[in-house]
C-alpha cells in the first residue's frame, strides 16, 4: 500500500552558515554515538533546527524522507564519491 506525504514541502535556508543548496548529495552522521554510519542523501530541507533528506529505497526505488536534528549531526556535501566538508 503507497502512503501520500503529509508534510508540506521543505526548503533549505538560504542564509545557512555552511551555505549547501536544495538537491545537493550530502551525507549526514552522528558526532556522539554511531560515528562510522553515515547516511546519503538528496538535501530536500535545511533548518536550524533539523536537516531532511530524500532517500531511495534499495527494495523498490521508493522515496523515503529521512529527518535529522542539527545538535550533535554533522552534513557534509558529496561530490562524485568524494566528499566536501561543511560542519
Amino acid at each position: 500500500m503507497d502512503a501520500k506525504f503529509a508534510e508540506k514541502e521543505s526548503s533549505v535556508e538560504e542564509n545557512d552558515p555552511i551555505g549547501l543548496k536544495k538537491g545537493t548529495e550530502v551525507e549526514v552522521w552522528p558526532i556522539d554515538t554511531g560515528v562510522r554510519h553515515r547516511d546519503h542523501g538528496r538535501l530536500v530541507g535545511l533548518t536550524r533546527d533539523e536537516v531532511v533528506l530524500s532517500v531511495r529505497s534499495e527494495a523498490d526505488g521508493k522515496e523515503v524522507r529521512v529527518h535529522f536534528p542539527r545538535t550533535n549531526f554533522s552534513i557534509q556535501a558529496v561530490n562524485d564519491g568524494a566528499t566536501v566538508a561543511k560542519l
